[in-house]
């Protein structure tokens, strides 16, 4: 699967508000796609306690996104030395996600165990 095609089942998938587990430590948290302030498409993390965890754009899912694919389905998803952090930001510097657990999350929920291009 290209991340192009992830993207848009993801916002499929998220139309309306849907509740997820993380994969390592099990915290359940809920997320939809929507518009943040400068009309761009974003995922809205909110925690199970209500509480908003943060705003995650396309450029954020798809620098994890380049970085998991280099691993084995069994192991990309593993942040063993924080190896899938790093994403590239819109104005072009490199940025360190801190959203790594529900992107991952996300990701591996639309992929499973398909082939990542």
């Amino acid at each position: 699967m290209k991340f192009e095609e992830f993207w848009m089942k993801l916002q499929d998938e998220l139309r309306h508000e849907k509740k997820f587990m993380t994969l390592k430590k099990k915290k359940k948290f809920n997320v939809r796609v929507g518009y943040n302030k400068q009309g761009r498409t974003t995922v809205f993390v909110t925690l199970e306690t209500g509480i908003p965890r943060g705003q995650i754009r396309s450029n954020e899912f798809e620098g994890v996104w380049n970085n998991a694919k280099k691993y084995s389905p069994e192991t990309r998803f593993v942040n063993k030395g924080k190896r899938l952090e790093s994403y590239v930001k819109k104005n072009g510097d490199e940025g360190k996600s801190v959203q790594i657990s529900y992107i991952t999350t996300l990701i591996n929920y639309i992929v499973q165990k398909q082939k990542m291009e």
